[in-house]
């Protein structure tokens, strides 16, 4: 008796066992299918995994990517709301939709979904409550309100004053609201935290630069260089974006400095790791004005243009167009 029922558990323990890597097997051929593009056939093989395991929120919110790739975004919207209704107590499927949205560029959705998230799940544990506030206010950081940002993370902050995600928040509402110090503040205690977290420095530094406080972004650049040289020393990874706007932000302060050959060394190396970003051809462009280098310059200031730098910094690059190149 005691054999049959052993057996009959082992069973039970497989078949369990079989009905989860079928449902996570369903779910590997519909990612490739979306690679090649077959959304359709992608959206049938979620809805054999979501017939497996219908607690899975992560297999509808997929459905939706599928929705919007196709080009159908009524349906994605309908699939994403869809979501909302079916796990109505599930703090964690009203953040995945909110995620979606934030990649589909749906601002005020995320907004609205994270708002919805916060004003329903307030007895929740502590951890979780930070990170809805957190989300909240990040979805308003994405729709460029920067004080009603700043309220929720700071909601959170009333919660675990220690918690580090929310120093970091804040210390990237900080520099959008125009007080450098206080941001700079809670980067230096990140970086407390974290002492060996390089992208910190970077952040710092440009504060830095953006209150014309050269010589001390040169020190905090100094230092993120040297745990980059440790990082490639042990063989750990370096992003080349991360690189490319430091070597573009030490360009900038070397400028303000006056060393105009360390800042171009600088700036061709931020483009080198980093081409896609507009700022550092801004950069490069005023080092080459100074070196009356026009023609150099205008290549650099239609190139910062054509990467978009008028939506994300202003009209300074197409001032000096109209100065230099016309």
């Amino acid at each position: 008796m005691k054999k049959t029922l052993a057996f009959c558990c082992l069973y039970i323990l497989f078949v369990s066992i079989g009905f989860a890597q079928t449902a996570s097997n369903f779910a590997i051929k519909a990612a490739e299918k979306s690679k090649k593009r077959d959304y359709k056939g992608a959206i049938e093989y979620y809805n054999k995994a979501i017939e497996i395991a219908p607690d899975s929120a992560d297999y509808y919110i997929y459905k939706s990517y599928c929705y919007y790739n196709m080009g159908d975004k009524d349906a994605a919207d309908i699939n994403a709301q869809d979501i909302l209704k079916t796990f109505d107590n599930n703090w964690y499927a009203y953040t995945i939709v909110a995620d979606y949205y934030q990649d589909v560029k749906e601002f005020d959705k995320e907004v609205e979904t994270m708002e919805l998230a916060v004003e329903k799940f307030t007895s929740v544990h502590d951890t979780v409550r930070i990170s809805l506030l957190n989300g909240l206010g990040w979805s308003r950081y994405n729709v460029r309100d920067f004080y009603g940002a700043k309220k929720e993370y700071m909601r959170a902050f009333a919660i675990d004053t220690a918690n580090v995600h929310t120093w970091y928040y804040l210390a990237s509402v900080y520099d959008e609201v125009g007080k450098a110090d206080s941001s700079i503040y809670y980067y230096n205690r990140l970086i407390e935290k974290n002492p060996d977290r390089w992208g910190y420095y970077i952040s710092i530094g440009f504060l830095y630069n953006n209150i014309e406080k050269y010589t001390e972004a040169m020190g905090i650049y100094k230092k993120a260089f040297a745990l980059v040289d440790k990082i490639k020393k042990n063989k750990g990874y370096i992003d080349d974006s991360s690189l490319g706007l430091l070597y573009s932000n030490r360009g900038f302060a070397n400028f303000k400095l006056g060393k105009y050959k360390d800042a171009l060394k600088d700036l061709n190396k931020g483009v080198e790791y980093y081409p896609m970003n507009s700022y550092v051809y801004k950069n490069r462009a005023l080092v080459y004005i100074q070196l009356k280098m026009f023609k150099e310059a205008c290549v650099d200031l239609y190139r910062a243009t054509s990467l978009g730098f008028s939506d994300q910094y202003g009209t300074e690059v197409e001032k000096m167009i109209t100065t230099y190149c016309r």
